[in-house]
């Protein structure tokens, strides 16, 4: 596994401290690390922990006021779910169901 599996892990930190840094409301550094984090996932082809990632960021572009970019994080983050058969399916349909009902 080596490297690949370092880069794993360190995703999965980068995103840990950018979901951490969303509840501190530090969001333009926590939109640094969940980037940072989403880039690894997409190189090393790991749809469920870019889906994950992506899921953190909705709510991070609504404070940050943008709407737009949490709907496209949302859909994204669906549409990788869906094609893996991931449980995370649910947790974004009702997340854009929230989002389409907010932005009314």
């Amino acid at each position: 596994m080596g490297e690949i599996g370092d880069l794993y892990g360190e995703g999965t930190t980068l995103a840990n401290m950018g979901i951490n840094l969303i509840k501190l409301k530090q969001y333009s550094e926590a939109l640094e690390y969940l980037q940072a984090a989403l880039e690894i996932f997409r190189n090393i082809g790991n749809g469920f922990a870019e889906a994950h990632a992506l899921m953190s960021l909705p709510k991070l572009h609504q404070e940050l006021g943008c709407p737009k970019l949490a709907q496209e994080c949302c859909d994204l983050a669906l549409v990788i779910a869906t094609e893996l058969g991931l449980p995370l399916v649910k947790e974004c349909q009702e997340l854009k169901e929230k989002l389409l009902t907010k932005g009314k």
